[in-house]
């Protein structure tokens, strides 16, 4: 299968500005690490090939948003596609922790039916631990209340940045949701072929059926052709008789009259 073929899984990485999801992605899909602080402005998305557990290849598209308050319900939206979602957080900032605790949660709760698609929430930052606010047991503890997965992360040394998307998307993947979703697409594809196919036999149908036609009114024009030839031949031996009769009688009748003289 080529590239351009492979099945694309959506996913969403959320929470407040300056947590370093864009850091995330940027690492993960091997484009190093900018000390510079810049936030996200709107959407943007990142395509990025990935293989299973099972060597399958896919493409991971992944959404990435502004942190500001006023995009929160912009990228909810956007991302109701999404089969799965990463809930970011910097271990060194308490306001980015209690937005998880208060606004994004309740949001996500209120947009999707988490019981058919996984959280994985994410502290960051664990490069800067002499400046950590928030322990691990805090993130940790929220994630077991709202059956989130759980992983601390540094986009800086790149400590489980693969990890998290990996481990994101084989929960999807092997989800029973994604499972039957995958059969459903699976079996109208399939219906798609076959009618492609029916059209396809209809078209050879017609096809024949023009051959046979075209065939027909070649063997009837081949007739035709025939028969004017006969019809012409016959023409011309009945002048040729007859004008042979008719210089013959002309030729006796003055054999004839020269005899009577």
């Amino acid at each position: 299968m080529s590239n351009k073929n492979l099945p694309i899984i959506e996913i969403g990485i959320i929470g407040d500005t300056l947590t370093g999801k864009t850091s995330l992605i940027n690492k993960y899909a091997g484009l190093g690490f900018s000390n510079e602080m810049t936030s996200t402005i709107g959407i943007d998305f990142f395509m990025i090939e990935i293989k299973s557990s099972k060597n399958i290849k896919y493409k991971l598209k992944i959404f990435d948003t502004a942190g500001q308050e006023n995009y929160h319900s912009l990228a909810l939206n956007i991302f109701k596609k999404c089969k799965g979602l990463i809930l970011v957080y910097s271990i060194n900032n308490k306001k980015s922790f209690l937005y998880v605790n208060n606004e994004w949660i309740k949001n996500i709760n209120d947009t999707f039916d988490l019981s058919k698609i996984p959280v994985l929430l994410v502290g960051n930052k664990i490069d800067l631990n002499d400046e950590r606010i928030i322990r691990e047991e805090e993130g940790r503890k929220i994630a077991d209340e709202n059956k989130f997965l759980f992983y601390e992360t540094s986009a800086k040394t790149g400590e489980n940045v693969e990890e998290i998307f990996q481990t994101i998307f084989e929960t999807i993947i092997n989800d029973t949701n994604f499972e039957k979703d995958s059969k459903i697409k699976k079996k109208n594809n399939i219906k798609l072929d076959i009618k492609i196919n029916k059209d396809n036999s209809n078209d050879g149908n017609k096809n024949d059926n023009n051959k046979n036609n075209d065939g027909n009114n070649t063997d009837k024009n081949e007739i035709n052709n025939k028969n004017r030839k006969k019809k012409k031949t016959l023409f011309l031996i009945y002048i040729f008789k007859n004008f042979y009769l008719i210089k013959k009688y002309k030729e006796i009748k003055k054999l004839f009259n020269i005899i009577n003289k």
